[in-house]
């Protein structure tokens, strides 16, 4: 169960009892008779403690809420791309694709990096610090930050992709860059400062209003210019899947 269902029902129970209450305390003021005051009075005096723990738990449900998605979407502030920083050449489908396959390619040619970067080593050392590790691409992200319908391979149309990892070692101010390709081409690149804490999981994604064209794509995360990880995924064309 999520948080968010948790913190409604906290709520919802905060509700009822807050309810309860009102009538128990009308009650032992107006009541007709001294037992039924009586009675409704201890009735108040049961929920009081019970009203106060669920409004504590409410409390903290919430402020654990904004928490986990501000780390995340504070990432996402600073690095999400819109269709309106990418050429529009890239973003439509009579671009010419490289040899689709069902999966990624294991042991295909590396691809040459940005020339903008540094020649990139794929483990870290620890005289650099920091790394990004478990990279899951997804095609959504649930209520909880989890990917939804997790692959590597998606269907030609698809208007965001998603990439989740986990940090460690990381310092606020550190540079890191994410850089999308399709084939050989750099779609989209940003370097930006650190922002999050020392270690902990995050997600990023990549947007085209038209969604994307068919081909094989792979997306770099960088630290300092070294790189981390370099992750695949391919978006196979709509007649390639309806002729499975």
């Amino acid at each position: 169960m999520g948080i968010n269902y948790l913190w409604w029902a906290c709520c919802l129970g905060l509700l009822t009892v807050m309810v309860v209450g009102a009538k128990a305390l009308w009650d032992s003021k107006t009541a007709p008779f001294f037992l039924l005051r009586e009675e409704a009075e201890m009735r108040v005096r049961r929920l009081a403690p019970v009203a106060l723990v669920l409004l504590a738990v409410n409390v903290s449900l919430l402020a654990w809420r904004r928490q986990g998605s501000a780390r995340l979407s504070e990432i996402i502030a600073t690095s999400m791309p819109t269709s309106t920083l990418i050429p529009a050449t890239l973003v439509r489908p009579s671009i010419a694709a490289p040899t689709l396959t069902a999966t990624a390619v294991p042991g295909r040619t590396p691809r040459t990096p940005s020339p903008t970067f540094e020649s990139p080593v794929s483990t870290p050392t620890e005289e650099w610090g920091g790394s990004f590790q478990t990279p899951i691409l997804a095609q959504g992200v649930s209520e909880d930050n989890l990917p939804l319908e997790a692959g590597e391979v998606f269907p030609e149309g698809t208007k965001q992709v998603y990439l989740f990892f986990s940090y460690t070692g990381m310092e606020k101010g550190r540079p890191w860059t994410q850089t999308w390709y399709r084939g050989e081409q750099e779609v989209w690149s940003q370097t930006k400062p650190w922002r999050l804490g020392g270690e902990g999981s995050a997600w990023t994604y990549m947007e085209l209003t038209e969604g994307f064209p068919p081909g094989e794509y792979e997306v770099r995360l960088y630290i300092d210019r070294r790189l981390q990880q370099r992750v695949e995924f391919t978006v196979e064309p709509a007649q390639s899947r309806a002729g499975e």
